[in-house]
């Protein structure tokens, strides 16, 4: 079955090189404050084509370095907040979600 995968920004932390995540390239930055947000650039065959881009929020309280445009990084999700849908993005797979109409 195919599917597709939703995170909201703010649920990615960074990992190190070694460890699972989705490789990508820090394509814009915009301080916010307590926070910067970057624009990221991912291979094709990862996004859902017609999608926004995807972005990444780093709480400068938390952040252990500050990435500039270029850098290539490796970002978890928290597992507790993936977003599971169709692949047509039609309807939500997981369990106890409603869709609001």
């Amino acid at each position: 079955m195919e599917a597709t995968i939703s995170v909201r920004p703010e649920e990615f932390s960074l990992c190190s090189a070694d460890q699972p995540g989705l490789t990508c390239t820090v394509s814009s930055k915009v301080f916010l404050g307590k926070y910067i947000t970057y624009a990221l650039s991912f291979p094709d065959e990862m996004l859902v084509p017609g999608q926004p881009s995807i972005e990444f929020s780093q709480d400068l309280g938390h952040a252990e370095q500050i990435l500039e445009v270029g850098d290539k990084v490796r970002l978890k999700p928290n597992a507790a907040k993936i977003n599971l849908f169709a692949a047509d993005g039609s309807h939500s797979l997981m369990k106890g979600v409603v869709q609001n109409e």
